[in-house]
């Protein structure tokens, strides 16, 4: 049996939509009359809720102004090292201290996101941004790219950066909502969020043309 495909998502990544199981049964193929079972992909699309796509320091991070970078700023600091402070200062005294100047009120948003990247335990700035850095040219599955004109977090600026790639990869669309704030998205009356039915539609269709290719 296929799971029911799903889509969540929260703050600035991607949340992806999966197929259950990576080949379809050869047992339901013969029981059904059918030919040899046809692999089912992994991953059937992508969706990416608010994104900010450039994770350097000088990038989307850096676009964040006051009141917002503030709270930004202290939710990096207590999710990332307060939480887990007891942990890190058994570790060595370097990461004690990483975990101090994280934790400093004189620490920047920018300054507390590069000491995040350290906690990752990556050896150099490079190797990070290898690891975490989107490359929108390369997305080979549909992609939906949901981002609000008026974001305070997550700037419109970020999307002007790479509207070159995004053009240039037929498999990315780009919902470019004029009104929705950061995770928000809600309707008029603000019962329900709207950017919820976009991401089940998406997903639904990206589902039925699968389908229609393996019939």
């Amino acid at each position: 049996r296929r799971s029911a495909p799903r889509s969540r998502s929260r703050g600035l990544w991607s949340a992806w939509s999966r197929l259950g199981g990576e080949q379809a049964s050869q047992d339901g193929a013969d029981a059904g009359g059918g030919s040899a079972g046809r692999a089912r992909p992994r991953l059937l699309c992508s969706v990416a809720y608010d994104p900010g796509y450039d994770v350097s320091p000088d990038g989307a991070i850096s676009r964040i102004k006051p009141p917002f970078s503030w709270f930004v700023n202290f939710g990096m600091k207590y999710f990332y090292a307060f939480r887990h402070r007891g942990e890190f200062i058994k570790k060595s005294e370097s990461w004690a201290s990483l975990v101090g100047a994280m934790l400093s009120p004189t620490t920047g948003v920018v300054e507390t996101f590069r000491k995040c990247r350290k906690l990752s335990g990556v050896d150099g700035s490079s190797a990070w941004l290898d690891m975490q850095e989107v490359r929108l040219r390369d997305i080979a599955l549909p992609s939906l790219l949901i981002n609000s004109r008026d974001d305070p977090i997550c700037v419109w600026q970020n999307v002007e950066a790479v509207l070159g790639d995004i053009k240039a990869n037929p498999n990315l669309v780009l919902a470019d909502l004029q009104r929705g704030a950061h995770g928000c998205k809600f309707t008029l009356w603000g019962t329900s969020n709207f950017a919820h039915r976009m991401i089940a539609e998406f997903v639904t269709s990206a589902s039925e043309e699968w389908r229609a290719g393996s019939s």
